[in-house]
């Protein structure tokens, strides 16, 4: 259909008297085919022919309805194209965040590590100081006996 289309749209001279003379073409504003059209269904000619004013109407409405088909086709084409790069956007956004959040994790697990190790770091601060302090403890009370064992002797 296209192509009978473009070849009467292209002859639309050349094709003169021939039955393709009728046939449809994309710029049906065009003067010349208008005007043949025209003339086809003007009911004051004599030898009007109806069969072939009705299989004209008949063929523009379908070459007009094929059009209209092709544009609806590209345009949902252009739609599912749309959706998927839409929903691509969206993986990718997905991912990105999933990303985002594991090395929010990772970064949360980081930093417990690091507070468990400067907790244990601080545990043995204390315990090594509580074993000093102790141990100092030891040294006064053996101080503190040995000074009242020396003021008794003496």
């Amino acid at each position: 259909m296209a192509a009978l289309t473009e070849l009467c749209e292209k002859n639309k001279i050349e094709i003169g008297t021939s039955p393709t003379r009728y046939f449809p073409i994309r710029n049906q504003e065009d003067g010349t085919w208008k005007h043949r059209i025209k003339a086809l269904k003007n009911k004051s000619r004599m030898e009007r022919d109806v069969i072939a004013a009705a299989s004209t109407d008949y063929m523009t409405h379908m070459y007009n309805l094929y059009q209209e088909s092709q544009a609806e086709y590209y345009r949902q084409r252009q739609r599912i194209a749309d959706a998927k790069m839409a929903r691509s956007g969206m993986k990718f956004q997905l991912e990105k965040s999933r990303k985002a959040a594991w090395e929010r994790e990772e970064e949360v697990r980081k930093r417990e590590h690091d507070m468990e190790s400067a907790m244990r770091e601080q545990s043995r601060k204390i315990d090594q100081i509580e074993a000093e302090l102790k141990h100092a403890q030891e040294i006064n009370d053996v101080s503190q006996i040995t000074s009242a064992i020396y003021r008794d002797t003496v």
